[in-house]
C-alpha cells in the first residue's frame, strides 16, 4: 500500500521499500498456498487450503489496486486497508491452523511492511551544502 497524501491521492513514483517488500511476500505466500492446495499431503483438496489461497488472491487484487488506481476516493482507500488488514491476519490464523509454517511468516511479513509503508512516513531528506 503506498502512502496516502493529505489530498487523498498516493505518492507518485516508484513503490517505496516497503511496498516491494509486501509484493514479494505476498506473491510467495500465494505462490505456497497454490503448491499447498495441489500437493501437499495433510491439506491438499482441503476447504481451509482453498479458503487461503483465495484469501491471498484477494491481498494481491488490492494491492494491485491501491497501485494502479490513482484518484481513490479516500473512504474506498480507507475500506480497503482496513480489509487488507483483516485479511493479512486471517490469512495468518488460517495459515496457523492448517499448519503452514511459511504461509505465516509471509504473512507477518507483509503485514509488518504493510503497517510501516501505511503509518510511517519518510523524513525529508536534509541538503548538504
Amino acid at each position: 500500500m503506498t502512502a496516502i497524501t493529505s489530498q487523498g491521492r498516493r505518492n507518485a513514483g516508484w513503490p517505496r521499500f516497503g511496498d516491494w517488500v509486501v509484493a514479494v511476500a505476498v506473491v510467495l505466500a500465494f505462490v505456497e498456498t497454490v503448491l499447498n492446495y495441489f500437493f501437499s499431503f495433510g491439506i491438499a483438496y482441503s476447504a481451509g487450503a482453498l479458503l487461503v489461497v483465495i484469501s491471498t488472491l484477494l491481498i494481491l487484487v488490492a494491492l494491485v489496486t491501491f497501485r494502479i488506481w490513482d484518484s481513490m476516493p479516500r473512504w474506498f482507500a480507507v475500506v480497503l486497508g482496513v480489509l487488507t488488514l483483516l485479511d493479512f491476519v486471517g490469512t495468518a490464523i488460517a495459515g496457523y491452523f492448517l499448519e503452514a509454517d511459511l504461509l505465516v511468516l509471509l504473512m507477518l511479513i507483509a503485514l509488518v511492511a504493510w503497517l510501516f509503508t501505511a503509518f510511517v512516513r519518510p523524513r525529508p531528506m536534509e541538503r548538504i551544502e
